[in-house]
């Protein structure tokens, strides 16, 4: 049996006030964080990282000591992942959105004391041209930010300068003539 639309939300509605409720019977909440760093990161600055990172868990006053982990889960497209879980002592959504804001933070500064960055999603382009065998990577991020920065370079004179472009099989864009 099918119930009418109103009946639905009625109980979609109910069941977000119960969820609200369960919540603040709780002293605790969930702090979980996958974190990807650059896949430049040396096994060094990985371990030091996770060593700062537990250190924070572990000396944090709102954090509950058991369960709270960071560990290496394991290696992503363009990131190497970790995975940080642990429970926050509170039952104040205001507060645990304040103390995730300030371990977020700390986390920043460690990621980035430790000479490392974090990930973004990004692409490299391989193309090979016989020049002798040599192989040249080209980042296609960087050659759009290049085309970016001068927009009056013609179509045909980023062709000729870009290998990618040049042997492409979309001819040149041409501007209709008035």
């Amino acid at each position: 049996m099918k119930f009418p639309p109103w009946r639905r939300r009625e109980e979609e509605l109910e069941e977000e006030i119960q969820s609200h409720l369960r919540m603040a019977i709780r002293d605790r909440m969930l702090l979980k964080a996958n974190l990807h760093l650059c896949c430049d990161t040396t096994p060094g600055q990985l371990q030091v990282v996770l060593e700062k990172l537990r250190g924070l868990l572990r000396d944090h006053p709102r954090v509950a000591d058991n369960p709270a982990h960071v560990r290496f889960v394991g290696f992503g497209d363009s990131s190497l992942d970790l995975e940080m879980f642990a429970y926050v002592d509170t039952s104040d959504s205001n507060e645990f959105l304040a103390c995730q804001e300030e371990i977020n933070l700390r986390i920043m500064r460690i990621v980035e004391e430790a000479g490392t960055g974090l990930a973004l999603p990004s692409r490299t382009l391989y193309h090979t041209q016989d020049r002798g065998g040599r192989r040249q990577a080209l980042d296609e991020g960087q050659r759009l930010r290049a085309l970016r920065q001068n927009p009056r370079r013609s179509e045909k004179n980023s062709r000729e300068g870009d290998p990618v472009l040049a042997s492409s099989s979309v001819p040149p864009r041409t501007d209709p003539e008035p």
